[in-house]
């Protein structure tokens, strides 16, 4: 026998060589992740603890620069306060604090009107509208503060105003000394951001109103910072987010971004370095990593190749055989072998249990083709009994079974009696397959004769039942419910003998369950007193039933899907336990039929 292209020593070395290629492989790559996810780490937490340092500076900047205001506030006169000439003359007089603050000095009394001012570019009789929440702050809580930032008129650039309330011995605010200053003064923020990360990291620096403050590019400088969906990170840092991750910044670039909040101003400080450049060294390593991963895989293969060819002559010769095997009629399965080793012995064996299960086949093919043609004829009588029922039910009616591969012993069927007189069962027999099949027939077949003459429901259970102790083995015995709809006299009849719990569903009230009072048909000879629960419904009313199949399938949740059918027109609530059902069998195999019964009153003077 030829050998196969693609044989057993070939398999083993693939699968071996491919296993321990796969195992060298995997270890680099989890050499090569952890290192990444270690200098990761460690770039993250150096570039956070670098930005809360920076953050903590300009802080500390900006408390300086408050200090230095409330300091000149102490010195103002109170004699200047009734003089706007002498305070304009005092205010001109402070070099020191118009150098500082380039924005303008101005000192304004407790309402906000502007007393005395030293500026280039003059405010106004009063402060302006968008500084006036924060000056009322300062003044409310007579206690230096910081507006927020916003577009300066001298430096058309992003800039803050600071004040500080001038008190009375009483506590009183007798004026207010202000000072606007330019965030990109050198001497104040902008020094702080001309410092870069590695080589090409930057800073930013943005307010809780998404505009940034400060920023490498002063086309950016007081404009939105982008959408939403661009930059989740500053809007998680708004919010109160202080950390590391990562984002994709306005040019595309992959960037490790660290954010800290500012305490001293509205403002959030984030630093940026491209990932590209912070995880630079371990691209470097990477190629002689792959060089030594490679160079392993190629020794392992070698290795394997040698190791399987040792192995594998005999074993592949057996193997090649045993693959052709199956187009060899029953008798002639044998595999022959060369020499006497361990794979002849599997051989022999191998031949022997060929022949038992060759005879086994036989039988087996045998049985179930006399098997498949009973259930066939099972099913074909017991489809041909219930089919011309259910299609001939009316809109407001609904009965099926959801059917396995085999017979379950589950059917329903339905007879239209007197005009307006509705007659439906719902049965389900012990056991599964030929057995239960047949159990269900006769009592299908009963209530089909005696339901067309309009019998009382107690009279069919009573004959169903006769019949079934008499043809059933002992311990075999059929669960049903009877159903009767008087649509001319608006009530309903159930019995139910052994079913799960039926449940009538009024338009208007509480659910009403229907439990069963009835021994299952064929379990004893002669009943005593069957019970028949008579209801009077309305218009709308709705009747549900089931076999224990449907348990198997929802468990509990039918409760909560009949609770909220009601509201429902009749064809979407009937839609809505096909749909549940449906969903149910996906989660998990169907072991046995479902057979059910939707029922709605019709109006009165429909049939």
């Amino acid at each position: 026998m030829s050998r196969r292209p693609f044989g057993i020593q070939r398999r083993i070395f693939f699968v071996f060589g491919l296993f321990f290629s796969m195992v060298v492989a995997g270890g680099g790559w989890g050499v090569a992740r952890y290192f990444t996810a270690i200098s990761r780490s460690q770039i993250e937490q150096r570039q956070f603890d670098e930005v809360s340092l920076l953050a903590r500076a300009m802080d500390d900047n900006v408390v300086f620069y408050l200090q230095i205001l409330e300091g000149a506030a102490r010195e103002v006169p109170r004699r200047v306060l009734m003089d706007p000439r002498s305070a304009t003359i005092w205010l001109k007089g402070r070099t020191g604090i118009r150098a500082t603050f380039e924005n303008g000095v101005f000192l304004l009394e407790p309402k906000g009107r502007v007393l005395a001012e030293a500026s280039s570019v003059r405010m106004g009789a009063r402060i302006p509208g968008h500084l006036q929440p924060f000056f009322d702050a300062a003044v409310k809580h007579r206690s230096a503060a910081v507006s927020p930032p916003y577009l300066s008129e001298t430096t058309k650039g992003p800039a803050v105003m600071m004040a500080a309330p001038l008190l009375a011995k009483d506590g009183r605010v007798l004026a207010v000394l202000a000072g606007g200053i330019d965030l990109l003064h050198s001497d104040f923020l902008g020094e702080m951001f001309r410092y870069r990360l590695a080589n090409i990291g930057y800073f930013q620096l943005f307010d809780s109103k998404r505009r940034m403050l400060i920023h490498p590019d002063p086309a950016r400088l007081m404009k939105p910072i982008g959408p939403a969906e661009s930059y989740k990170l500053y809007d998680r840092a708004i919010q109160g987010f202080e950390g590391t991750g990562e984002r994709t910044n306005s040019a595309g670039v992959a960037t490790i971004s660290s954010f800290k909040r500012l305490q001293a101003i509205d403002g959030i400080l984030v630093a940026n370095i491209p990932i590209s450049e912070a995880l630079h060294p371990i691209e470097r390593f990477r190629p002689y990593l792959k060089l030594a991963v490679a160079s392993t895989v190629l020794l392992t293969l070698c290795l394997t190749w040698l190791i399987s060819h040792q192995l594998a002559d005999n074993l592949e010769d057996v193997t090649n055989q045993i693959r052709v095997l199956g187009d060899f009629p029953a008798g002639e399965r044998i595999i022959q072998t060369k020499g006497h080793d361990e794979v002849s012995v599997l051989a022999e064996s191998f031949n022997s249990m060929m022949q038992r299960l060759d005879a086994h086949e036989q039988q087996l093919t045998q049985a179930k083709a006399e098997s498949d043609e009973e259930l066939a004829l099972t099913k074909h009588i017991l489809q041909r009994l219930v089919e011309p029922g259910l299609l001939a039910l009316p809109p407001h009616l609904h009965m099926e079974t959801l059917q396995t591969q085999r017979i379950n012993g589950d059917a329903c069927a339905y007879r239209q009696g007197l005009p307006g007189v509705h007659f439906g069962l719902i049965c389900d027999a012990t056991g599964h397959g030929l057995t239960a099949g047949v159990s269900t027939i006769p009592a299908v077949h009963a209530f089909l004769s005696m339901s067309n003459r309009d019998i009382p429901l107690d009279l069919i259970y009573r004959n169903i039942n006769s019949r079934l102790h008499q043809m059933l083995p002992a311990g075999r015995f059929v669960c049903l419910m009877l159903m009767r709809l008087d649509g001319q006299n608006a009530v309903i009849s159930i019995l139910n003998a052994g079913l799960p719990d039926a449940i009538l569903l009024p338009s208007h009230g509480a659910p009403r369950t229907i439990r069963s009072r009835n021994l299952p048909a064929g379990i004893v000879g002669e009943l005593d007193n069957p019970e028949v629960e008579h209801i009077a419904v309305s218009e709308g009313d709705r009747f549900f039933a089931a076999t224990d199949g449907l348990q198997d399938i929802l468990g509990d949740r039918i409760q909560a899907i009949l609770a909220r059918q009601p509201d429902l027109p009749f064809d979407q609530c009937e839609q809505a336990i096909r749909a549940a059902l449906e969903m149910g069998g996906q989660d998990q195999e169907q072991q046995d039929d479902v057979s059910w019964a939707l029922w709605e009153v019709p109006p009165m003077n429909q049939p």
